[in-house]
């Protein structure tokens, strides 16, 4: 296992060089969270100034739109928050709308896609055609209960093998459904977590500690510490549609039933019926 300040050399000379070969002018998605904002300081260091896109539901103040203003004010960017209209009204149409166009009514997919029916239109007003993202990473990082707990029972062996299923599985909202959102305003997403070959192949393969010791994401934080300590920015990983208050929206149409099942999976299937019977009733 190599040491941290050895992990923290090969991230930064496996990472910078991908961002700095791309266009200068590329805008990007900033939710304040580790991986977007690991982006945000790269490109910083390297003396960019890159427009910011962060979305708001409603007038609901997210720690999302927090942070990201935050980091934003701090440096000087031009941020732009983009607000989804938080009725039922519109939640029934935009339901409709992605059940129909991707073909799904899984609700993860749903609920990530939805930010971009907003955040896409904005994108290209702003004469952009190219954005950066960082949804990939999580799937990198290893992230999520299932992982945690396949690391306990199984040890890391199995836990490296379930992140590169993870990443290699194209059947994900960041890989199939918001990039069929995206193709429709001809717009180009780039994730240097997943896109970056070479960085990827490296980093699927460390270890929990290597990447999360002494706090989650510790690594990619450590890698830019000059950028961590201009502002109280960090946070837990926490799903950017949990944060922003889109999953309880949701939930909203099948709010009795869905609080009444008990388990995640139970809810997921709930929300789904509610979501055909939207689709039906349209």
């Amino acid at each position: 296992m190599a040491t941290r300040n050895e992990n923290i050399v090969t991230f930064r000379a496996k990472w910078i060089p991908f961002i700095e070969k791309l266009p200068e002018d590329l805008p990007l998605l900033l939710s304040g969270g580790v991986d977007s904002a690991t982006i945000l300081a790269t490109l910083l260091e390297l003396e960019r100034n890159p427009d910011i896109f962060t979305f708001q539901l409603g007038e609901f103040e997210s720690e999302d739109i927090q942070v990201s203003r935050s980091m934003c004010e701090e440096f000087g960017l031009t941020h732009h928050i983009v607000k989804m209209p938080q009725t039922q009204e519109q939640l029934k149409k935009d339901i409709k709308y992605l059940v129909e166009t991707l073909e799904t009514n899984l609700v993860t997919h749903i609920q990530c896609s939805q930010p971009f029916l907003y955040l896409l239109p904005a994108i290209e007003q702003c004469g952009f055609k190219t954005v950066l993202h960082g949804m990939a990473a999580d799937h990198i990082y290893g992230m999520g209960r299932h992982s945690s707990q396949l690391r306990r029972e199984q040890g890391e062996a199995a836990f490296i093998e379930n992140r590169i299923w993870g990443i290699n599985d194209m059947e994900q909202p960041s890989t199939q459904s918001i990039p069929k959102l995206a193709a429709l305003h001809n717009i180009t997403l780039i994730d240097p977590y997943r896109q970056n070959v070479d960085f990827m192949s490296w980093a699927v393969n460390l270890t929990w500690d290597e990447m999360h010791n002494p706090y989650e994401k510790a690594l990619g934080v450590q890698c830019f510490p000059d950028f961590w300590s201009r502002g109280n920015w960090y946070r837990k990983h926490n799903p950017y549609h949990y944060c922003s208050g889109i999953r309880d929206w949701h939930g909203t149409l099948d709010e009795e039933t869905v609080k009444e099942s008990g388990s995640t999976l139970k809810a997921q299937k709930k929300l789904r019926s509610a979501y055909n019977r939207v689709v039906s009733e349209s």
